[in-house]
């Protein structure tokens, strides 16, 4: 899983002199997992959209910075954004890696839907559910994410 995700991203690098918008943010998560406690963590993600006109598709990725869950998430993610004008709706499916707090690592995979709403040209809002769902963790976790957008 790690050698198909490096290949993706090699593979992203190369056609970067082609992309239209570069971003960079931070976000809230609100971390309901299935079983647990609930949690509230910040992560600092960045990416990059390609594509002409209304539906554009790209690479995110994110890092989790503090908060107080048992864990610090890291994902990487296509995205797939269809833009209305003010309003945009994104999905999304990647990996997740979590660095758990009592030592080691364990994989998996994420899935999410949400939205962008512009602020201003440069900035937007983005509200989005994501799923990680972590086979060999003891539970799979939604977030509930708010944070800003900042589009170069």
């Amino acid at each position: 899983m790690k050698t198909f995700v490096f290949a993706v991203a090699v593979a992203l690098v190369g056609t970067v002199a082609q992309a239209q918008d570069f971003y960079a943010g931070a976000v809230y998560d609100l971390v309901l997992p299935h079983s647990g406690e609930d949690a509230s963590p910040v992560d600092l993600l960045g990416g990059v959209r390609f594509g002409d006109g209304q539906v554009s598709y790209g690479a995110e990725a994110d890092l989790g910075l503090s908060g107080d869950a048992e864990y610090t998430p890291m994902r990487l993610r296509g995205i797939v954004r269809n833009d209305m004008g003010r309003y945009a709706l994104l999905g999304s499916i990647g990996y997740t890696s979590y660095d758990l707090d009592a030592g080691g690592t364990t994989d998996g995979y994420n899935f999410s839907l949400g939205g962008d709403i512009e602020i201003t040209p440069m900035i937007d809002l983005r509200l989005e559910v994501m799923r990680d769902m972590m086979p060999d963790y003891s539970t799979n976790v939604t977030n509930v994410r708010i944070g800003s957008v900042y589009n170069f």
